[in-house]
């Protein structure tokens, strides 16, 4: 298997003066305010309260950049025209691959009318206003003591929020960070805590009665942190059974799209804006999606599921940065009621098919089920991750020394 490259990669900065930009400079010099913990969110519905912009004209409008147009998830089609049709065998124990485009090799083609690419215009490159932004709120970010101020004897606290994956992927990237820091150079102040929980899919996250957020707070405690000391998440989520939920809503018994894609990507809102609640100095969050599913063996989060739920984070971190109003994160325009997004590392590719960069799924890499990784799997997936935190630019200013 060939080395593979983890999409985003650094971005090249372009130098952009975005003050001369008709959209207005994003985030002006301090994108996420001067004291760098202001947070307006109550951890409430995403939706109620986070689309006003203006207070008398002190706010500058909703962000545009150029080429970039939301990701459509409403149902466009007629329910006999919305069924996604696998090959024979697949999903199952012989589905070595599906026959789909990884994202960063779709390109400007589509699936299913929606173009490839993790940001716009097919491209895996974050757009130049929402890079700049992104790396003005990263100089923010600072050690903090337990109450939530600067404090050069404080903590920088990097959290993983998801299920059963997450928490596999996150204790692998605990382990390779703990025996790589030193020869990456990662700050000193750096603390990571793995929030993920097995069996807490986006159901879990957002239900009302908060207990995956309870057991996230216990293990904060327990690695010496605080909420308040929380600055960064990265956010891994799926639903659980996605057939059962969506079936309905296409009227059909065949898997189907973009239902499951709307659905996951308005659990992980709700996800975003109660993170918002619990850690009132949360900047930045990077999102990843799922990994190949077409050896599972059951309903769990199979194929085309796995590789749609790609859709569900495109389609939020592009509504961010096209001025949806609830994913502000910029007190110039408005009220802040969500982090600044990015994509984490993608890391679907379409089962023993390598994609670009010479990343495959073989059946090894998964447990008898075919859903969870195996030990091999979690542990590349880790490296992914501490990979992508070490280069990518927005994060190395408050990753490494």
């Amino acid at each position: 298997m060939g080395q593979a490259t983890y999409y985003p990669i650094v971005q090249v900065l372009l130098g952009l003066f975005l003050g001369a930009c008709n959209s207005g400079n994003v985030g002006g010099n301090d994108p996420n305010g001067s004291d760098g913990g202001v947070n307006n969110s109550d951890g409430g519905d995403l939706l109620s309260d986070g689309g006003v912009i203006g207070d008398g004209g002190n706010t500058l409008p909703p962000v545009s950049i150029d080429g970039c147009e939301p990701v459509d998830l409403s149902n466009r089609v007629p329910a006999s025209e919305n069924e996604v049709v696998l090959p024979a065998g697949c999903y199952g124990p012989t589905c070595s691959s599906i026959g789909f485009t990884p994202l960063i090799d779709l390109g400007v083609d589509t699936y299913r009318d929606l173009q490839g690419g993790l940001y716009c215009g097919g491209s895996n490159l974050r757009p130049p206003e929402h890079e700049q932004a992104g790396l003005a709120i990263a100089e923010q970010i600072q050690p903090l003591n337990s109450q939530g101020n600067a404090d050069s004897g404080g903590k920088v606290v990097l959290i993983s929020i998801g299920m059963s994956n997450t928490t596999g992927m996150s204790q692998q990237f605990i382990s390779a960070f703990d025996a790589q820091r030193d020869g990456l150079g990662v700050r000193s102040e750096m603390v990571v805590v793995d929030g993920a929980q097995g069996g807490n899919a986006t159901q879990e996250w957002t239900d009302s009665g908060d207990a995956p957020w309870s057991v996230l707070l216990d293990r904060l405690d327990n690695s010496g942190v605080t909420a308040e000391q929380v600055q960064v998440a990265w956010i891994k989520l799926a639903r659980k059974n996605p057939d059962l939920s969506c079936r309905p809503v296409v009227g059909s018994n065949a898997h189907c799209f973009p239902a499951d894609a709307k659905q996951l990507a308005d659990d992980i809102r709700i996800v975003i804006d109660k993170a918002m609640g619990y850690f009132p100095n949360l900047k930045m969050a990077y999102l990843t999606s799922r990994v190949y599913a077409g050896w599972a063996t059951g309903p769990l989060n199979p194929e085309p599921y796995a590789y749609q739920s790609a859709f569900a984070v495109k389609h939020l971190i592009v509504a961010q940065m096209t001025g949806d109003t609830s994913l502000n994160y910029d007190p110039e325009r408005g009220a802040v009621n969500a982090p600044w997004l990015a994509w984490g590392p993608y890391l679907w590719a379409d089962g023993t098919t390598p994609r670009s960069d010479g990343l495959t799924w073989p059946k090894d890499y998964f447990i008898s089920d075919g859903t969870h990784p195996s030990a091999a799997g979690y542990e590349r997936n880790g490296q992914a991750l501490l990979d992508f935190f070490a280069e990518d630019s927005t994060a190395q200013a408050w990753f490494l020394e």
